[in-house]
């Protein structure tokens, strides 16, 4: 988990962001699913989860 630090971490388009200024804050956390078998760690899904985003584009 780490906290989102701009507005790419929250939304992968560039189509809202046409501000001069562009912020955002929330969590940004990466789930990996895996099952081990026989000593042996296989890889089974990966999710990305935003958690209590929010975002801003402003023009002066």
């Amino acid at each position: 988990m780490r906290r989102a630090t701009g507005p790419a971490d929250l939304v992968d388009t560039d189509q809202w962001r046409t501000g001069e200024v562009n912020v955002a804050s929330g969590w940004r956390v990466k789930v990996t699913s895996y099952v081990i078998e026989n000593g042996t760690r296989t890889e089974v899904d990966r999710s990305v989860l935003i958690l209590g985003a929010v975002s801003s584009s402003l023009s002066r």
